[in-house]
């Protein structure tokens, strides 16, 4: 339709002749409801499309929260596995060396005597 009016256009333009195009007003509103109701549908489809994707967003970070917390949690507990084993082995070598000191320091209190 649009170019049959640019075509009526351009001969109309070498007569010098004016244009009439009330006729095409019938069609062209129902091109325009079409239009319409396309527009409309379209933008359902996105409203729907839009919430679906939130969703699915919404549900992967929740997910990934409590995976991170699943890790977190595991991780404090190995930090705290490996504080207590490190404060063991500390304290074993401090006795060691508060002996080997108290037997020196008996070695050299001996000696002075």
């Amino acid at each position: 339709m649009y170019r049959r009016i640019e075509k009526e256009r351009a001969a109309a333009d070498k007569k010098d002749v004016e244009l009439n195009h009330d006729h095409f007003e019938a069609s062209l509103e129902s091109h325009i409801k079409q239009l319409q109701s396309e527009l409309l549908e379209i933008e359902i489809n996105l409203q729907e499309a839009l919430k679906e994707a939130t969703k699915k967003f919404s549900s992967k970070v929740t997910t990934i929260i409590e995976e991170m917390k699943a890790l977190t949690s595991e991780y404090i507990q190995n930090v705290s596995t490996e504080v207590s084993v490190f404060n063991e082995k500390f304290r074993e070598a401090a006795i060691v060396e508060k002996d080997k000191f108290v037997v020196h320091f008996d070695e050299v209190s001996e000696d002075d005597i």
